[in-house]
């Protein structure tokens, strides 16, 4: 019922504001999410363990590997982050009536993926402070996972926070949903507008109409698949981490493709980045299946 009500707030805030409400509101949800997530790290900081034992790296083993495939599918954003900004850049474009300039659209990326990269960090401190140190173990249902949680950072915390945390919570869930519906619809109109140009895949109506389908479709999928939480996560993870390498391999050769003009395009040593990351990737790929495949059984 909760994610039913949370769909329906987000498909009527996208579908009369469009991207305009999109922007305003992630604006403010972020800012406030972003200060009661420091405002919970730093309250835990003390407790971590700085020791040099406790930075000792791991064995590489079936579990270590499917750690770091998960981990490297949705951290700090998820690969198809890029492609996702490009439709925002475009919609913003259209709704002040300017295209952006590459250095505009360059601090716009930035400051995201920054943002992002700091609060992974900062969860990655709550969870260790609060789960790892504990050694408490997670319910694996949803409701237990995240009444079990709320319960965990408020014994460790104090009971005051119990409310910080769910509404950061609260505030993470619905930017994230707010992202990713408009996200997946823009990209899916994109589509649309690439196989059949003849059609005005760029109006209301059917942003509305493929808004509304996407929503009744991730309804059917949590009702089927999400018995698990972390089951969930992990899946969902693994696809997109799967996804990546394909769609790194795109954005380069777009990217460096001779419809972008020499002077627009990155340097050499981004260039070198680049392919030294889609080959990273796709070796990580490669060791996943054979762990998954010939190790783990």
């Amino acid at each position: 019922m909760g994610v039913f009500i949370l769909l329906v707030l987000v498909a009527a805030m996208l579908m009369t504001g469009h991207y305009k409400v999109l922007e305003k509101s992630i604006k403010v949800i972020v800012v406030f999410f972003t200060l009661l997530t420091t405002v919970c790290m730093l309250m835990v900081v003390d407790r971590l363990d700085w020791s040099v034992s406790a930075f000792a790296l791991p064995p590489l083993d079936v579990p270590t590997i499917l750690f770091i495939v998960a981990l490297v599918g949705f951290m700090p954003s998820p690969t198809d982050a890029s492609i996702l900004q490009s439709l925002w850049t475009v919609a913003r474009a259209e709704s002040e009536g300017r295209r952006a300039s590459k250095e505009e659209s360059r601090f716009d990326f930035n400051v995201g993926y920054i943002t992002s990269c700091i609060l992974a960090v900062f969860f990655l401190f709550l969870g260790t402070a609060v789960l790892f140190e504990s050694g408490v173990e997670m319910p694996a249902d949803n409701a237990g996972f995240a009444r079990g949680l709320l319960e965990v950072y408020t014994s460790v915390i104090g009971d005051w926070s119990y409310y910080v945390m769910a509404i950061t919570a609260l505030c993470v869930m619905l930017s994230t949903a707010l992202t990713v519906t408009d996200g997946m619809t823009r990209m899916a109109l994109a589509i649309g507008s690439e196989s059949l140009p003849e059609q005005d895949w760029h109006s209301d109506r059917y942003y509305n109409v493929v808004l509304i389908v996407l929503c009744l479709a991730a309804l059917l999928v949590i009702q089927t698949l999400l018995q698990s939480f972390a089951r969930f996560m992990d899946m969902t993870s693994v696809i997109v981490f799967f996804i990546g390498p394909f769609l790194a391999l795109l954005n380069h050769r777009a990217i460096f493709s001779d419809e972008i003009p020499k002077d627009k395009q990155p340097g050499r040593i981004i260039r070198i980045w680049s392919i030294v990351s889609i080959v990273s990737l796709f070796l990580l790929m490669v060791v996943y299946c054979y762990y998954r495949l010939f190790v783990s059984g």
